[in-house]
């Protein structure tokens, strides 16, 4: 309970009781805080109480009161500095140190300090002595400024339940700009869910898929449309408005993946390198669980399963299509496809069924390569299979196109997207259209690298212009 004891500068001042005890006497008690009192008219109801209590800590000793030890020093790192261009860039750098103990942490606790917005907080992270600029992973919310009513209601619903509050971080990635991005919860349910199912926030179609949430958000934002509130509340409107489905110029963030498993020369499956250990969970819980054979088990398309692979170690697999009392099926956490008798399959326990997919459905953006069973299509494969296979990649999502998501995909060295124009398998398509000026160099160095390889006549341009015969282009 709260008791007003007086009001001064436009402000209340109380006396907290828990279980009819003062908050306030306890930190007395314990030589944590000290009693100040201005005159007669302004003073706690407990005020008696209060100097009694600090009477005697100061003759125990406690705490401030200890003459004859220092007080402890707590020494944090505030990443969040960014007054002017100095605290910016040492800002940025003491960020990046933080990055690799965040990320294999897993979840970490941290106190909300403030919050910018409705999917930006300051957060303190004891545990790694350290205050960060944290936004949630894929999900965009309303701005609170140029008085937009719908974007000040999500900034009060955020300051109410986080500010101030003990929550769980997982930390996925960082920015150019020193912030970092992952899921929050609070009293252990992922917030970023509660939004969404609010109809708070959408999430952003572009990155959703490279997140470990991304089917539970999916899920909760479409049962806010479906009921058309807040976000959604004018669905005409929003769809007839520009969906935004890439990231911003300056919120353009690089994935650590690895190429789990190659299709043709561009389709390809992606494994996030920081997800190592939660994949390496879901196989150990896959494989140490029994899966007995259920009788007359119905089988349906696109649902999840488990089944035995040659290596007899059990995987989660997605139905793709039926061939009589065949299933060919995806190995979702990897990517690659088998057939299998359906006899085989077997019912996944909810808690494996709901866990993140770990492998990504990819291709690279802004060019065609030629599919296996095409002219040069088994050496485009070859030639990206080389390139990439083994190797610790990064990946920056472009756009998204069905079911994969188009990314520009390299070593850190080289654009694997140009390296396969230059090598004369990848053309970059007349259709392409770019707006942002990131994307727009990028569409122009892979033009140039197409001319140069049609030039020097490598791969598919060995006999001249083939798209001379192709009306695609």
């Amino acid at each position: 309970s709260v008791v007003l004891d007086y009001e001064r500068n436009d402000r209340d001042y109380c006396t907290v009781f828990y279980e009819k005890e003062s908050l306030a006497l306890w930190l007395v008690e314990e030589g944590l805080a000290n009693v100040v009192s201005y005159d007669d008219n302004e003073k706690s109801s407990v005020y008696q109480q209060l100097t009694i209590a600090e009477n005697r800590a100061r003759a125990k000793g406690k705490n401030k009161w200890n003459k004859s030890s220092a007080p402890p020093v707590y020494r944090v790192t505030d990443t969040t500095l960014r007054s002017n261009e100095t605290e910016k860039k040492e800002s940025k750098q003491k960020a990046k140190q933080f990055i690799g103990a965040l990320q294999r942490a897993g979840r970490v606790g941290g106190i909300v300090e403030h919050v910018f917005n409705g999917s930006r907080l300051k957060v303190s992270i004891p545990g790694e002595s350290c205050v960060i600029a944290f936004g949630f992973e894929a999900i965009r919310t309303p701005s609170n400024r140029d008085d937009d009513t719908l974007g000040q209601e999500v900034f009060d619903f955020v300051y109410d339940k986080l500010y101030q509050r003990d929550v769980e971080l997982i930390v996925d990635s960082i920015d150019q700009g020193g912030n970092f991005f992952g899921s929050l919860f609070l009293n252990s349910k992922n917030f970023g869910v509660t939004l969404l199912e609010m109809g708070y926030a959408r999430t952003n179609a572009g990155t959703v898929d490279f997140t470990n949430y991304a089917h539970e958000y999916k899920e909760a934002e479409e049962a806010a449309k479906a009921k058309g509130i807040r976000i959604w509340a004018n669905q005409s409107q929003k769809e007839a408005e520009p969906e935004e489905s890439t990231p911003t110029e300056s919120s353009v963030r690089l994935y650590k993946v690895k190429v789990s498993e190659v299709v043709d020369g561009n389709w390809f499956y992606l494994q996030m390198t920081d997800d190592a250990t939660t994949l390496q969970k879901i196989m150990s819980e896959l494989n140490a669980e029994d899966h007995p054979i259920i009788p007359n088990l119905e089988v349906k398309r696109g649902s999840l399963y488990c089944a035995k692979m040659p290596d007899e170690s059990w995987y989660r697999v997605r139905v793709e299509k039926f061939d009589k009392d065949k299933a060919c099926v995806i190995c979702v956490d990897f990517g690659n496809g088998i057939t299998v008798d359906k006899r085989e399959l077997r019912p996944l326990s909810p808690k494996l069924s709901s866990a993140p997919i770990q492998a990504k459905e990819c291709k690279m953006a802004y060019i065609q390569v030629p599919a296996v069973g095409e002219d040069y299509g088994e050496e485009a494969a070859e030639f990206f299979y080389n390139m990439s296979w083994g190797k610790d990649l990064l990946a920056s999502v472009e756009s998204k196109e069905g079911d994969k998501t188009m990314v520009g995909l390299g070593d850190g060295t080289d654009l694997f997207n140009a390296s396969m124009v230059e090598a004369g398998f990848g053309i970059v398509p007349q259709s392409v259209r770019v707006t942002e000026p990131r994307k727009l160099n990028m569409v122009k160095a892979l033009r140039e690298k197409e001319a140069e390889a049609r030039n020097a006549r490598v791969g598919r341009w060995q006999y001249g212009d083939f798209r001379d015969h192709e009306s695609d282009f």
